[in-house]
Order: structure tokens, then sequence, then C-alpha cells
């Protein structure tokens, strides 16, 4: 029997395969298909219906704040961003494990407390020095987060984290867990991380 393999879509899309009627709300091909486009190629934009809700987080350094292995030092334009919506972002100074000096394991806390009770997607872009072993890991407080996906490209990486925030008492933060490595320890190690998202679930 031959071994399984992950199957590398690039830029195809499957067409042309009906499903049973049984099985059509299981395993819909359309869905499957606009999952992969919405993680690979779309920004939020601001729209009528659909505007940066994290605006303000990149508005003011003091809804964000430096937890472990990070400081924060300021708020800057970033050109480099793919996004259409805010080339805003977080200038990050990493901090490295005493007992792994090439690795930086930091935590940034983010204050959602102006939110409104509701579900959201937030979308984190994270330009670290180097992308080696890098991953981004979500968590919260009182705030629910039902599921987050991550997607690694050349120079970055985006991960999208539904949640639903229940009431409005505090605290309500929401945590990102940077991780990663690095080859050269001898400079300062900065990154550059973009937030920003919409009142519903995409």
């Amino acid at each position: 029997m031959d071994k399984a393999a992950d199957i590398d879509m690039k830029n195809y899309s499957i067409t042309n395969l009906d499903l049973p009627s049984n099985q059509r709300d299981a395993a819909c091909v359309e869905f499957v298909n606009y999952s992969i486009k919405q993680l690979n190629e779309t920004h939020i934009s601001s729209s009528v219906n659909k505007k940066d809700a994290f605006r303000y987080l990149t508005e003011d350094t003091d809804e964000s704040s430096s937890e472990n292995n990070i400081d924060v030092l300021g708020i800057n334009d970033f050109p480099e961003s793919p996004l259409q919506v805010n080339k805003k972002d977080y200038f990050l100074k990493l901090l490295f494990e005493k007992d792994s000096p090439n690795q930086y394991r930091s935590r940034l806390g983010f204050n959602i407390q102006t939110l409104s009770v509701g579900y959201y997607t937030m979308v984190v872009e994270w330009f670290p020095t180097e992308m080696n072993e890098v991953s981004v890991t979500p968590q919260a407080t009182t705030i629910s987060i039902f599921n987050y996906t991550t997607k690694t490209f050349e120079k970055y990486t985006k991960t999208l984290i539904h949640f639903h925030r229940w009431s409005s008492s505090p605290p309500q933060y929401i945590f990102l867990d940077l991780h990663g490595t690095v080859r050269d320890t001898s400079f300062l190690k900065v990154g550059h991380l973009i937030v920003y998202g919409l009142k519903e679930t995409v």
C-alpha cells in the first residue's frame, strides 16, 4: 500500500467533484477551497459591514503589555506589511531564555476590554528576525478561544484566531506566545507584529 502524503494545493482548487447528497454538508468542496484561499490571500478590508475592529490596538502602546521575555519598543509604520487595512505594527525586542541563549519564548498580552460581547476573528502577522522554528500560540484569560490556525510564509507567519467574548467583566486579555530560534545572538533581536480583525468569524 502506498504511503499517504499531504497535497500541496499551491494556487489550484478542487473542481468538478460531485458528492452524494448525504455527504455535502460534511465535506463541502467549495468550503475547503474557500478556506485555503482565505488563509493564503485574504486581508480583512475596511467597509460598512467589515471594518478593522482591532485598529485601536495599534494606536496606543498602553493596550499592550510586556508579559515575559519581550519589550514593546513602540508602534511604527511598517511599509513591508501586505495589509491594505493597517500599516501599523508593534516593534518588539525579543529577550532570550537564560538556559537556551539562541531561543526566544516571549509572551505579549493585549487588552481587549473595549470590544463588545460577541464572536471575533483576530489576525496576527509575525515578522521575526529569522524564520527558524517559528510558532505563534494564543491563550486567554476569560476569553473563549475556540479555534486558531497558522500558515508560514517566506518571511512571516499569519495566524487566524477565532474567539468569543462572553461578558464585559475584566480582565479581558489575549496573550500571544512567540517562539523561535536564531543563529546569531550578538545583535539586538527585534520583530514586527501586526494585529487586525473584525467582529464576526471568517
